[in-house]
């Protein structure tokens, strides 16, 4: 029963993480496709290499604790990815994921492996094939919740934080309209016109729609015709770094609330037997 629950916990973990980092991959930092799908390759190689060189060997001499080192090395790499993230916002290089998605992924193989052979530990082979298919289950249905509840987290923290990411970069928008000379209530009009518009957007549950507050913007033009290009230039640049803020800031959240569920698997691990047999391998699932 145990051996159920954690894999429940862990697939919520798990699966939970990926689809907030792809949508800060794709539109937080506007990777492209391809190159969002190639940034999350080290995690693959962490899970393929720790799973096959290091998994087989710690489980016999660690037990359990196999799964509480792998829960820390998970916890590791998603703390680098905070810090990477805390202290860049715009021009993030991929390969400077690396490092912790390596870690997460090494992380992943240690949990993984001994928590199949706990689950299964007590399964003859009359029922093997049930066993496998409630594992599978619970994995699905694990991973189900992982993603609605770090869904939950990450879309709320895009709509509460959307007034202060676009305050943080107001003052820049400012500063580079005051240097077209224009009149200080047009800039106000046009930066409160833009933090509607973009406040709005993230609060949108139609992403495709336009909301109407930002249709004001074509008034815009009126205001200063000779420097209409420069003006929208300018927004479309604030608005672009205010959105990065937005996403970051909504996966550090994700984060924090990953790192919760991390440590309810430490928790859980204690409740394992020291000592672990293997007795299955994930593939064979």
């Amino acid at each position: 029963m145990v051996g159920l629950l954690i894999n429940l916990t862990f697939e919520s973990a798990m699966l939970g993480f990926f689809l907030p980092f792809t949508l800060i991959l794709q539109i937080g930092l506007g990777f492209s496709v391809i190159k969002a799908a190639l940034v999350g390759i080290p995690t693959a190689i962490g899970i393929s290499v720790t799973m096959a060189v290091f998994s087989q060997k710690l489980i016999p001499k660690l037990g359990r604790y196999t799964m509480v080192l792998g829960t820390f090395l998970m916890a590791g790499g998603l703390i680098l990815l905070y810090e990477l993230l805390n202290r860049q916002v715009l021009n993030i290089s991929p390969w400077t994921f690396i490092p912790g998605l390596l870690l997460v992924g090494a992380g992943m193989a240690l949990i993984m492996a001994p928590m199949f052979s706990v689950a299964l530990a007590d399964v003859d082979a009359q029922h093997a094939g049930s066993a496998s298919g409630i594992l599978s289950a619970v994995q699905q249905l694990g991973g189900a919740i992982g993603t609605a509840l770090l869904g939950l987290v990450f879309f709320s923290h895009l709509t509460t934080h959307a007034t202060p990411s676009f305050n943080v970069v107001a003052p820049q928008i400012h500063q580079q309209l005051s240097e077209l000379n224009l009149p200080v209530s047009a800039q106000e009009h046009i930066v409160q016109t833009a933090k509607v518009c973009f406040v709005d957007r993230s609060k949108a549950n139609d992403a495709s729609g336009t909301p109407e507050s930002c249709k004001q913007t074509e008034n815009t033009k009126s205001l200063a015709p000779a420097s209409t290009q420069r003006i929208g230039s300018i927004v479309q640049n604030g608005v672009k770094q205010a959105n990065s803020n937005n996403f970051i800031s909504a996966f550090k959240a994700s984060i924090i609330f990953e790192l919760c569920i991390l440590a309810a698997i430490i928790v859980l691990s204690f409740l394992l037997p020291r000592h672990i047999k293997i007795s299955a391998e994930p593939e064979a699932l």
